[in-house]
């Protein structure tokens, strides 16, 4: 029988997963971001050994049986393995989006006054808030 080497799919995720591990502790340790998952917040608590092995050993054992079962389906492995990168780097850009506070609110709420502004035509925010009452009563 002939030894198969291992996916460059495993490869890229294995790659991935060490990115996220190192960005995750230099943003920890450095930038005072917290880790989002409450799992692993638990493991960073108890010390960076026990959050560096928990994070390894969850990325380590779900590799080791896709590989060990892509010996016996090959396309359907090979496929899951190319469904979780796209899904494991969209869920590290969101983390990063949230990490920087990146949303689409924020970015509405930012842009809006160019928006109100760019045109003479509005009435500008403050105007408008000025003319309604603060409470309303039915009475």
């Amino acid at each position: 029988m002939r030894s198969q080497k291992i996916a460059w799919e495993t490869w890229i995720i294995a790659a991935i997963a060490l990115a996220d591990l190192v960005t995750t502790i230099i943003f920890i340790q450095n930038h005072g971001a917290q880790e989002a998952n409450p799992v692993f917040r638990r493991y960073w608590d108890m010390g960076l050994g026990a959050f560096v092995l928990a994070k390894s050993i969850c990325v380590v054992g779900p590799l080791f049986i896709l590989e060990w079962a892509r010996r016996r389906k090959p396309l359907l492995v090979t496929w899951a393995l190319r469904v979780a990168i796209v899904g494991y780097l969209g869920l590290y850009g969101m983390g990063l989006l949230r990490l920087n506070d990146v949303s689409y609110d924020a970015l509405m709420r930012d842009a809006s006054p160019m928006i109100v502004n760019a045109s003479p035509m509005l009435p500008s925010p403050n105007s408008v808030g000025a003319a309604l009452p603060d409470r309303l009563s039915l009475k």
